[in-house]
């Protein structure tokens, strides 16, 4: 009896360790995609996914007639369209901040550049006046 006890211990610890493997692969990928394209971008696959695989025929119809076609009620496209640019407005702000930062950081390693050649030509500099003085004297 133990030695089933233990096996279904360890056959217990493989699939945590499995899902817990699935679940880190999954957020990894979504997090890829997030950076790549955004939030909007990555709802937007996912919403497309999702109607690829799960809606029947008419669905997809009607979400073609309404969304790509704009039959229908012309407040759901004037709502589609305030939507998109909220999130359009919103993404531009994410950009002008992470460009903003990255600005900054390429302004750091400028003046710290600038530092370490200034003292390698001013190493350079004594280096080549004690030559020159050695020279002289000889």
């Amino acid at each position: 009896m133990p030695e089933t006890t233990v096996r279904a211990e360890k056959t217990e610890g493989a699939k945590e360790a499995l899902v817990v493997a699935t679940v880190t692969g999954f957020l990894n990928i979504v997090a890829i995609l997030v950076e790549r394209f955004g939030w909007p971008g990555f709802l937007l696959c996912g919403g497309m996914f999702f109607v690829v695989e799960y809606a029947t025929l008419e669905q997809k119809h009607k979400l073609i007639e309404l969304y790509l076609l704009g039959q229908g009620t012309p407040y759901v496209a004037c709502a589609v369209s305030a939507l998109f640019v909220l999130v359009l407005m919103a993404q531009h702000s994410l950009y002008k901040r992470k460009l903003r930062v990255l600005e900054q950081r390429i302004g750091v390693l400028e003046r710290e550049k600038d530092r370490v050649v200034t003292q390698l030509l001013e190493a350079n500099a004594r280096l080549t006046i004690l030559d020159a003085k050695k020279s002289v004297r000889r």
